[in-house]
């Protein structure tokens, strides 16, 4: 054997009793990582990495938040109502919505619907913002296509219900052939 072979040699019978490996900042007593990581409320507490050997214990889920407080990356579940309420002066959607679109609204009572309904929402303003004053039928199609909870591009029915309402030609006076809430709740009428 050659010189540099056996030293190679020897550094790896050596090496397991001269080596510490640390993970995370993790104790060097612990072995492989350290106790937890807490990365906030949005995403819980993970669990113990556990020793070499050892498997290591499943750490806490983190809450999904409410209505007000969703969380990073989670979509919050409004429970529609048509009754006024403090956070309504804020939101021109919603008071459209209860004025134009009651039952509607309130038939989209359940967590697919609300996440197909913000879900479409978001896709339409982006549209907006990114210069589309009238988005198409078809933009429109895409975004409920996009956001379909069962995967087959189409919205459950009462998430249906309510995107009829909303694209539903205002017939008072005054509203010169513009949608129900299409501008409030997407910042555009939909070209169909």
């Amino acid at each position: 054997m050659t010189a540099w072979t056996k030293a190679i040699a020897l550094g790896l019978l050596l090496c397991p009793f001269g080596c510490e490996v640390h993970v995370d900042g993790g104790n060097p007593d612990l072995g492989y990582g350290g106790d937890y990581v807490d990365y906030g409320g949005s995403g819980g507490v993970s669990g113990n990495a556990g020793r070499s050997g050892e498997a290591g214990r499943g750490g806490q889920s983190g809450s999904g938040g409410t209505a007000a407080n969703a969380g990073a990356g989670g979509m919050s579940f409004i429970t529609p109502t048509c009754s006024a309420e403090a956070g309504d002066a804020n939101d021109e959607c919603v008071r459209c919505l209860k004025a134009q679109c009651c039952s509607a609204w309130q038939g989209c009572a359940d967590q697919t619907c609300s996440a197909e309904w913000q879900g479409t929402a978001s896709c339409m303003e982006m549209l907006v913002m990114n210069g589309n004053e009238f988005p198409s039928g078809d933009e429109f199609a895409m975004c409920v296509s996009d956001n379909s909870m069962a995967d087959d591009g189409l919205p459950q029915e009462n998430t249906n219900n309510l995107y009829d309402c909303i694209n539903r030609e205002d017939t008072s006076a005054d509203a010169g052939g513009a949608t129900r809430c299409g501008i409030p709740c997407f910042g555009a009428d939909v070209a169909f």
